[in-house]
């Protein structure tokens, strides 16, 4: 034992695969890919949205845990939401202050609390990258009647196909 402690809900996969039901195997290898596609996906959006976003993954999935509520996010939230302890959040929130994209303080309800909140320029971003990466599922699944299998699981299998298609 390292006496690191985990963050909560951050249990061993085993562990938490234990205590769930069967899945179909089609399914769940299905839903693997297209979670795998996704990360792709959402690192050619950072990719493509150039030198002003300049975002690792693991920043971005703290700026969008960030501008999920109006007021913000507790970072122990944060560090729960992306598996992380939480030194490693703190440290990832205040570069993230540095880069202007998110601003700390104290909640009004819980002193004990430090909540990030968007920036302007953090709400900006977000927004746009959003905008891009979603612009880019269009674009690969398209909204076109026919253009997915109407089986849930080949839809999936489809999706993945295409989001892993266009990033390797």
């Amino acid at each position: 034992m390292t006496g690191r402690r985990r963050p909560a809900g951050a249990g061993s996969a085993g562990a938490s695969a234990a205590a769930v039901a069967p899945l179909d195997p089609r399914l769940l290898a299905a839903v693997d890919r297209l979670v795998g596609a996704a990360v792709g996906l959402t690192a050619r959006a950072l990719a493509e949205a150039g030198a002003g976003a300049d975002l690792t993954v693991v920043q971005w999935r703290a700026v969008v845990v960030a501008g999920e509520g109006p007021e913000g996010r507790s970072v122990g939230e944060i560090a729960a939401r992306l598996g992380l302890a939480l030194p490693s959040a703190s440290r990832l929130v205040r570069r993230l202050v540095r880069r202007g994209l998110v601003a700390i303080g104290p909640d009004e309800r819980d002193r004990r609390r430090t909540l990030v909140a968007l920036t302007p320029a953090g709400v900006r971003l977000r927004g746009d990258l959003l905008e891009l990466r979603r612009g880019l599922i269009l674009r690969l699944v398209g909204g076109r009647p026919g253009a997915l299998p109407e089986d849930p699981i080949a839809a999936m299998e489809a999706i993945a196909d295409r989001l892993a298609a266009t990033v390797e």
